[in-house]
């Protein structure tokens, strides 16, 4: 019965455009222009969960970042999701690695994970990247281009 709802719930998350099946690398990840999200697989305590990372930026100018789970079970019920470190990186304006990390020991239901309020500059064409994780999973990173 388990195997029948995770593959109606898998077939609801691509029907709905949701699914994210290769990895960071092999996708070209959306720009952030305004506000954009990129999303992947990742291990949760659903049936089905993604890990996301959103960022909201005018231009080079990033105001925030916003790294969380998400997780749900069939065919779509939010499930709890607790105790979650969730991790972002980019380049700033000057070239510099710029990372924060957060692990987030509360418990939400639907989506788990932590926003930073940034205000800075980051370098155009470069890549804000993010990944969450959950019991010790790490999904592949996802990532949104920082426009010019």
């Amino acid at each position: 019965m388990k195997k029948v709802l995770k593959a109606l719930a898998v077939a609801a998350v691509m029907s709905a455009g949701l699914a994210n099946p290769a990895s960071a690398a092999e996708k070209a990840p959306p720009s952030a222009a305004g506000y954009d999200q990129n999303c992947g697989w990742a291990n949760g305590p659903g049936n089905y969960s993604t890990h996301c990372v959103e960022v909201r930026a005018q231009g080079k100018r990033v105001e925030s970042v916003f790294g969380f789970l998400q997780s749900h079970n069939a065919p779509a019920w939010p499930v709890q999701i607790c105790d979650a470190t969730i991790a972002v990186w980019g380049r700033t304006a000057d070239g510099a690695h710029w990372e924060k990390t957060d692990r987030n020991a509360g418990c939400s239901i639907g989506i788990h994970g932590t926003k930073w309020f940034l205000n800075m500059d980051f370098m155009p064409g470069s890549f804000m990247c993010g990944r969450t994780s959950w019991q010790g999973h790490m999904p592949e990173p996802t990532c949104v281009r920082i426009q010019p």
